[in-house]
């Protein structure tokens, strides 16, 4: 009898350990991260991030034409993904390259390809932000859960402070908008 315990105990960890991993849980956040079911088998890794209490990290799927922003979040001593978040390459003058809003807060990474453009703005009231960009570099926005919103409102500016580019749905009336819609919008000069 005892022979037959000892040869089962092995059987149960190996198959609770194999049961964890294809779970998708590993022993480090980046492992978890990658580990995400929707997560493309080329990325690469472009930034990471600690937003509250989950590491986010930014990835470049080539293969997929695509950014990716996933999240990992500690259970017990392992971590695991259950959160991503993906944006296709496009050629806009603002580019947005990562999104993430989660109980431990918002991200959003963009890259500006206008040189007119000298900072970008987002949040709400008080906890509104700041950044100065330039041509091709990429920017970051962190919200905290005590100053997250679900609106951001950002708007790039020119040196001079005017409203170049907003995002969101276009300000139309069209009825129909789907969320292909949602991107950055160059300020009509004439409004």
């Amino acid at each position: 009898m005892k022979k037959w315990i000892l040869l089962l105990i092995p059987v149960v960890l190996l198959i609770t350990f194999y049961k964890v991993y294809a779970d998708g849980y590993r022993v480090t956040a980046l492992g978890a991260a990658k580990s995400n079911h929707f997560i493309a088998d080329d990325v690469s890794l472009i930034d990471h991030y600690k937003l509250g209490s989950d590491d986010v990290y930014l990835f470049k799927s080539d293969k997929k034409e695509e950014y990716q922003t996933a999240s990992a979040t500690k259970s017990g001593f392992l971590y695991t993904s259950r959160v991503l978040v993906y944006w296709p390459y496009h050629e806009d003058e603002i580019e947005t390259v990562g999104w993430l809003s989660s109980s431990s807060g918002t991200l959003l990474s963009v890259v500006s390809h206008d040189e007119d453009v000298a900072y970008i703005e987002a949040g709400n009231g008080t906890n509104r932000k700041r950044i100065e960009t330039e041509k091709g570099k990429r920017i970051t926005f962190t919200f905290t859960p005590k100053n997250r919103s679900n609106n951001l409102n950002p708007v790039a500016y020119n040196k001079e402070g005017e409203k170049l580019y907003y995002y969101g749905f276009p300000e139309t009336n069209t009825p129909h908008q789907s969320t292909k819609d949602i991107k950055w919008h160059k300020v009509d000069s004439e409004s």
